[in-house]
This record gives C-alpha cells, sequence and structure tokens, in this order.
C-alpha cells in the first residue's frame, strides 16, 4: 500500500513538474517578445509605454516572426531600428512601428517565411521623402 502510494506521488509530481516547466517556457518566451517590443516602443516614444502603446509592436513583431520572416524577434527590432536611422538620414521621418508595419505589408503571404532583412533593405531603398 505504502509503495503504492509513493510511487503514485512520484508519477503525479514528475507530471506536475513538467506541466510547470512547460508553462514556464511558454511565459518565458511571451515575456521576451514582450520585451522586444517594450523596448522598440520606449524608443519610438522616448518614455515609459504604457501596455496599450506596446501591444501594436507586439502584433506586428508576432506576425512578422512567425510567419513571414526566419530571423527571430530581437533580429527584427535590430533592423527596424537600424531601418529608422537610415531613413532619417534621407530626410525620412518615419517611427520604427511604421517600419515595421510597412515592411510586414510588403511581403507577401504566399511567399512564406523568408530573410526579411533584404526585405528591410529594399523597403529603406523605396521609401522616398514625400
Amino acid at each position: 500500500m505504502d509503495r503504492r502510494f509513493g510511487l503514485g506521488l512520484i508519477v503525479t509530481l514528475a507530471v506536475a513538474m513538467g506541466a510547470v516547466s512547460e508553462e514556464a517556457r511558454s511565459v518565458t518566451s511571451a515575456r521576451h517578445a514582450y520585451t522586444v517590443a517594450y523596448k522598440l516602443a520606449a524608443i519610438d516614444c522616448k518614455c515609459v509605454p504604457s501596455a496599450a502603446r506596446v501591444h501594436p509592436y507586439a502584433e506586428v513583431l508576432a506576425i512578422l516572426a512567425g510567419k513571414k520572416c526566419r530571423e527571430t524577434k530581437t533580429k527584427i527590432g535590430d533592423r527596424a531600428v537600424v531601418s529608422r536611422r537610415l531613413l532619417a538620414r534621407k530626410h525620412v521621418r518615419m517611427s520604427i512601428l511604421n517600419v515595421l508595419r510597412g515592411v510586414n505589408r510588403s511581403i507577401p503571404a504566399s511567399l512564406g517565411r523568408t530573410r526579411c532583412a533584404d526585405i528591410f533593405t529594399l523597403f529603406v531603398t523605396l521609401v522616398e521623402r514625400p
């Protein structure tokens, strides 16, 4: 009787620990994605952004990293910041969010996951001063 109880307890704990670690992994990855979006929003607004301000960045990053780009959210964010700086040199004022949205609109869903570094380069090249 004691042996079955002990074995059952061990199995229950192992299952629970597996579920907890899986949940911890998903929370950690979600927090990381949110952190990238948070940083981009903070750069754009030069403030401490609210959750409402961060949400659009997180949405576009999720689409790009999940369906359209091979790069990670961090790499996509880096490319967006560099693209905004390059556009500023051309005297084009554009937010990081608008850069992300422009790149997102430039990639058809039928293309699948592609190397987005090239798309960012083309986007900066083709965008002209209004």
